[in-house]
């Protein structure tokens, strides 16, 4: 899958605020945020650490994308 219709796809599924953005994430994948306070490692520690924060956004809105081959910005 290109990584423009993948991103797409999971930002799509936030805004929705349904589970499809879990079935997105490789099982090794990780998440961290710029400081790496948070770092998850893996797929389920990825969905355990970022579904509780999900809980508290209101609405996810992507203003712009930068996609250069498989490299992604979304703001």
């Amino acid at each position: 899958m290109a990584t423009r219709n993948l991103v797409d796809r999971y930002y799509a599924s936030l805004q929705k605020k349904d589970d499809a953005w879990k079935e997105m994430w490789a099982g090794d994948g990780y998440f961290a945020d710029a400081s790496r306070t948070l770092l998850a490692e893996g797929k389920p520690a990825v969905i355990q650490s970022f579904t509780p924060f999900l809980t508290t956004v209101e609405a996810v809105r992507v203003v712009e994308s930068i996609v250069e081959g498989d490299r992604a910005a979304y703001i």
